[in-house]
């Protein structure tokens, strides 16, 4: 069995008609959601475990050091 280990509220402040990378994120973060809260959950993780991976990359090559991706 697991356990939910973390649930947070992403808030991004978008003004109405703003044409940005911020606003087009909104708007398929709020499609995937319609379409399942399921498949928007899988995508953020997705996303989110993608940037931590390249980050963390980023980091390891700086200090010399290696990753565990699992």
């Amino acid at each position: 069995m697991s356990a939910t280990v973390f649930r947070r509220q992403l808030r991004m402040q978008i003004k109405d008609g703003e044409a940005s990378i911020d606003s087009l994120l909104v708007k398929h973060i709020e499609a995937l959601e319609e379409q399942s809260p399921h498949v928007m959950q899988e995508w953020m993780r997705h996303a989110l475990r993608n940037q931590f991976s390249r980050d963390q990359a980023i980091l390891n090559k700086k200090s010399g050091g290696g990753v565990d991706e699992a």
